[in-house]
């Protein structure tokens, strides 16, 4: 067995901050739907028994204890409870199900799935026993699956739909080892993720069939995870002879010798890991009354220079918080506390570099609530009025014209309260005294806005939903409404996005999607300015209908127009090797600007209207290759049957021959980029997901790319070539405030484009040198340049071929 490190890197650093993410979003959905799959329960796991003030790795808390980990315990004999054979039937006529390894361990924590033609009917963790019990289970036709994160690793049609089962599962070979951290609370856990790159595990690559697309991996490519227990030992089980992957520590920690990723050629035991801790934030919320608060979630922002990186966290039933931060450049931490009837409070703290800050007991500063009636000036209630405090929203009101906040500060507040077609009105409230009367609703009376209510309906009358609405002024909204704050546009029942004039004069655009009903309804217009509306299909390209329009002041315009004409859908279906639908599939529209869609239960995608323009498009399918489309047309379906991903190494060689460190390593075909390489060593990067067919590798220096072609083998090589430089010789004639400019480029690169500008001084020199200049065919340009650096009059252009390591002199005269 041979195993490689991995160089720390910014990238790794936030794919698990995306890994963490992705898996307590998946916990949040489980929790609130009993019926959503929950192998990630089985994988994300939480210190058990550790001090309130003790650091742990950051992690959503399982709903039952950790599984025993390592089943290659030779010299320790570990604690294992024996599995006992499942129950006669329950009372209730249920399915009771033991799940354990060959060997008797018990698997609790592990997904056990009761479906029907690939759609789940009930799925449940084990308990810490390996049991599970489901009740009402059909008579027939149903299939069990036991999954371990991405993987499956059982699956059988059930014979009766009530009694026990028993399932074991096949140890085969195992990835086992001990965890040690300098500095460590003894018996604390850390969280292991392991992905394949080759070989199997279980019953082999997953398709997420019944897993309503979710992935945990990152990027969906075979992942799962496990905790250490109480000694530091940990054990992935059920893996194939010829297993390869990754094993990477989660939740901020590292290895110590600097990677945050370790290939693995092979199953194997007594691994010994040596990682470092991350760096925490810790801390107490305490209510306005100053009782901890317990279990409140609450935003989390880590910050760097250039970089925010958005987490959620919670603290614990003693109001305690402990947050692992990722990476070493982050500078400042920024909490959002916000809990309901005890208080709300923003905090931020500045960070030394690599260290992490406690911030002790935080109170927060109390809180009220209010009621509004909203009415218009007649005093009818106004249905869908609302009230915004910052960033903070109420309720929606109903028809009685009532909305409420509750969490507004005891302070004296300005708030806004808005409704349909009517401008806003900023209401300013005096400090809570806690006095009779303070829960009466305060009442607002909006007046008429300016409005737009737009209906689009296609060639065959039905509503033009999923198409867009641009409007589009000079300046647009500019109304102002009491207090000197200026009107913001809204639309109502659909989502509406804005752009704004470089120097700050107001928005000049707003774009609307439309709703169900192919209806746009934006309020807080302009009125006595035209206004051009312009629909866009579903990738906001224009679709041929344009109107103009001036609103009268407090009135609203409604429009009605037939659009669509040369437009359709775009279908995909997406298919794994044998045939069989991939759900979760990811979609990236590389023409439309459209990523992150994916494809339903039944393997398809479906997006539209569109015009009927073929377009490229990329298909990422969770343990499958990415798949290239050239020419998606809408109308014309698109039937794509997915691969395996091979592995491949690319080196890249300065032109002394040494290992070169390029800023950006990818692989790409046709511009389009399919997987981003990982520094396995110096100079040597790992792509663990390609396509079999032509593959195009770039290594980035200075925004400048160097390009190989794959090779038929496992290893491409890209040698990086010795530069050259090129001297300008001139002597232009330039007119009092004129200067000169040149520019240079290569032929085939047009993004390669160095420029110089020179005033009369520094032609006074008669020369000037371009360095560092790869070897090829350039394009050398001359011109005059004003004072302002606009590009006038030509004076010379000369093609020049730059070659390594050699200087090239070229003369300019006007």
């Amino acid at each position: 067995m041979h195993t490689r490190q991995r160089a720390g890197r910014t990238s790794t650093v936030l794919l698990l901050a995306l890994l963490a993410c992705g898996l307590g979003a998946y916990l949040v959905l489980r929790s609130t739907n009993d019926h959503a799959p929950s192998s990630a329960q089985t994988h994300a796991r939480e210190p058990q028994g550790a001090p309130d003030d003790a650091p742990a790795p950051e992690a959503p808390a399982p709903l039952s204890e950790p599984r025993s980990t390592d089943s290659d315990r030779a010299a320790v004999p570990p604690t294992i409870p024996e599995a006992t054979e499942p129950s006669t039937a329950t009372e209730s006529g249920g399915l009771e199900v033991l799940v354990s390894w060959e060997d008797g361990i018990p698997l609790s924590a592990i997904d056990v799935l009761l479906t029907s033609e690939e759609q789940v009917l009930d799925s449940s963790p084990t308990d810490a026993e390996g049991r599970v019990t489901f009740m009402n289970v059909p008579a027939s036709g149903v299939t069990v699956r036991v999954r371990d994160g991405d993987f499956e690793l059982w699956r059988e049609a059930l014979s009766t739909p009530e009694g026990a089962l028993h399932i074991e599962i096949p140890i085969e070979e195992s990835l086992s080892g001990t965890v040690r951290v300098a500095g460590h609370e003894p018996g604390e856990k850390v969280l292991l993720s392991v992905k394949t790159n080759a070989g199997r595990v279980g019953l082999g690559h997953a398709q997420a069939v019944w897993m309503g697309g979710l992935s945990f991996g990152g990027s969906g490519e075979n992942s799962t995870w496990t905790a250490t227990d109480e000694d530091g030992r940990f054990s992935f089980r059920g893996l194939s002879p010829d297993w390869r992957g990754e094993l990477r520590p989660l939740g901020g920690f590292r290895f110590a010798s600097g990677g945050e990723v370790l290939l693995v050629d092979g199953p194997t035991s007594g691994l010994v890991l040596d990682l470092v801790a991350p760096a925490y934030v810790r801390g107490r919320v305490l209510s306005a009354t100053g009782k901890p608060v317990a279990d409140l979630s609450f935003g989390f922002d880590q910050r760097s220079p250039g970089m925010t990186m958005r987490r959620n966290a919670k603290t614990d039933s003693n109001g305690r918080f402990h947050i692992a931060l990722m990476g070493s450049d982050f500078e400042k931490v920024v909490l959002y506390l916000e809990a309901p009837g005890a208080g709300q409070r923003v905090v931020e703290k500045e960070l030394d570099p690599g260290s992490g800050a406690d911030l002790g007991d935080i109170v927060l500063e109390a809180v009220r609530s209010v009621r509004f009636l909203v009415t218009d000036l007649d005093g009818t209630p106004l249905e869908g009025a609302s009230v915004r405090w910052e960033t903070q929203n109420g309720t929606q009101a109903g028809p009685d014209g009532i909305t409420r906040i509750d969490t507004l500060a005891v302070d004296p507040v300005t708030v806004e309260v808005s409704a349909p077609l009517h401008l806003p009105a900023m209401v300013e409230l005096g400090p809570w005294t806690g006095e009779d009367g303070d829960d009466d609703p305060v009442p607002v009376s909006l007046e008429p806005g300016t409005c737009l209510d737009v209906r689009l309906v296609d060639s065959t009358g039905e509503p033009a939903q999923g198409m867009k609405l641009r409007l589009a002024a000079e300046p647009l909204f500019v109304s102002r409404v009491g207090g000197g704050f200026p009107d913001q546009p809204r639309a109502y029942g659909s989502f509406m996005t804005q752009t704004t004039s470089r120097k700050n004069i107001g928005t000049i655009a707003a774009l609307v999607q439309l709703g169900g009903e192919g209806r746009a309804l934006v309020s807080g217009l302009s009125p006595g300015i035209p206004i051009q509306l312009t629909a866009l299909d579903s990738t906001e390209a224009e679709v041929g209908w344009s109107e103009t329009v001036v609103l009268e002041a407090g009135r609203t315009r409604t429009i009605e127009a037939v659009v669509g004409e040369g437009l359709a859908m775009l279908r995909i279906e997406v298919l794994s090797p044998d045939g069989k639908p991939v759900p979760g599939a990811r979609i990236e529209l590389n023409g439309y600007g459209r990523t992150g869609i994916e494809t339903a239960t039944d393997g398809t995608f479906e997006l539209g209207p569109l015009r009927v323009e073929s377009s490229p498009l990329l298909i990422r399918g969770p343990g499958y290759a990415p798949f290239y489309v050239p020419d998606a047309t809408p109308g014309v379906p698109v039937r794509v049957q997915l691969e395996r991903g091979r592995e491949h190494s690319l080196r890249i060689l300065a032109p002394d021959g040494e290992p070169a460190k390029p800023e950006r390593v990818f692989a790409q075909i046709d511009s389009t980029i399919l997987e981003s390489g990982a520094e396995v060593e110096p100079g040597l990067y790992h792509f663990s997901n390609l396509p079999s067919g032509p593959v195009e590798f770039v290594a980035q220096f200075d925004k400048r790319d160097h390009t190989a072609m794959a090779s038929p083998g496992t290893e491409t090589v890209i040698e990086i070539p010795t530069p050259g430089r090129l001297v300008v010789y001139w002597d232009p004639y330039l007119e009092p405030g004129e200067r000169c400019g040149f520019s240079i480029a290569l032929e085939d690169d047009e993004f390669s484009v160095r420029g110089m500008e020179f005033g009369p001084e520094e032609l006074d020199a008669g020369a000037c040198s371009l360095d560092d200049l790869d070897p090829g065919i350039w394009i050398l340009r001359c011109f005059i340049t004003d004072a302002s650096g606009m590009e006038g009059e030509e004076i010379d252009t000369q093609t020049i071929e730059i070659l390594p390591g050699e200087t090239t002199t070229v003369e300019v005269a006007q």
